[in-house]
């Protein structure tokens, strides 16, 4: 399988947003108690994380047709060779 370069970036975007946005969030419930810096804090780590789940699973759908991709490009070779094979008895 070919390796993609959009998954791998999009999975790894979506763990550095996850990591910043708990370090936010936690930085933000650790220096304010009041109640609407704590809602906030949390508010965004339920924010990256949502992001993050996104954006891992665009990069499984990517993964997966990406693997499509190299199926069909097996399958065509296959294809291309029994025509080959075919034309050449023909020929004989």
């Amino acid at each position: 399988m070919r390796r993609n370069n959009i998954a791998t970036a999009l999975k790894v975007l979506g763990a550095v947003i996850l990591i910043c946005s708990i370090a936010i969030g936690f930085a933000m419930i650790q220096n304010n108690s009041t109640e609407y810096v704590v809602g906030t804090g949390i508010g965004i780590m339920f924010a990256g994380l949502a992001s993050c789940l996104f954006l891992m699973g665009l990069a499984e759908i990517i993964e997966l047709l990406q693997k499509n991709i190299d199926k069909q490009d097996e399958v065509i070779d296959v294809i291309k060779q029994q025509t080959i094979i075919r034309n050449n008895k023909k020929e004989e």
